[in-house]
């Protein structure tokens, strides 16, 4: 994906975002270098991190983002969470956000449905009652929490060594999630 795609899928998300550019060791900027605002630069800098719910790092060095991951996992252990989202891409959010996280929260706010009643609207029940797809290291968790998660074909290759339980389906260019989704609901 080139950059003018990931800034109009970005601004289809309603998130605001703030590039940061690392700065050599040594330079007394501690490390980033703001490309935005002035204000927003310095409440970064300053250590004011309230209003950031995710960082995202991306490069197409990917021995480099390797080494952020595991320098991050040594040093913050399970405080953060750190994931892959694509070969190019690590987030970091704060302990026990990820997706399965999201799908709770979510799950916890909807009304019952017609078919549920109180007792099984539970975020517990709906999650029982999800199907998911993922191929990357930040859809484990989510994967692994439903009632039926599927890997994709194309998929980073630690994802099926972390959810060994998972099965591997076909590839999006031999349309498994539809083929997967006629399985599951017997629509053939």
């Amino acid at each position: 994906m080139n950059w003018e795609e990931m800034l109009k899928l970005h601004k289809e998300s309603g998130y605001r975002y703030q590039v940061l550019e690392l700065i050599p060791d040594g330079d007394d900027t501690k490390g980033i270098e703001a490309t935005s605002t002035p204000t927003a630069a310095s409440s970064v800098t300053g250590g004011n991190l309230d209003h950031v719910h995710k960082i995202f790092f991306s490069s197409w060095n990917r021995t480099l983002l390797e080494k952020l991951e595991q320098a991050l996992q040594q040093r913050y252990g399970d405080d953060l969470t750190v994931t892959f989202s694509a070969p190019h891409n690590v987030g970091i959010t704060a302990k026990g956000v990820t997706k399965a996280w999201a799908l709770e929260r979510l799950y916890a706010l909807m009304a019952p449905l017609p078919h549920e009643t109180a007792s099984t609207a539970t975020p517990a029940q709906r999650l029982k009652a999800t199907v998911a797809f993922g191929d990357d290291l930040n859809d484990a968790a989510m994967l692994s929490s439903v009632g039926r998660g599927f890997i994709m074909g194309i998929c980073s290759p630690k994802l099926p060594q972390q959810c060994p339980e998972l099965e591997v389906i076909q590839t999006n260019a031999e349309d498994a999630v539809a083929r997967k989704l006629r399985e599951v609901f017997r629509l053939e």
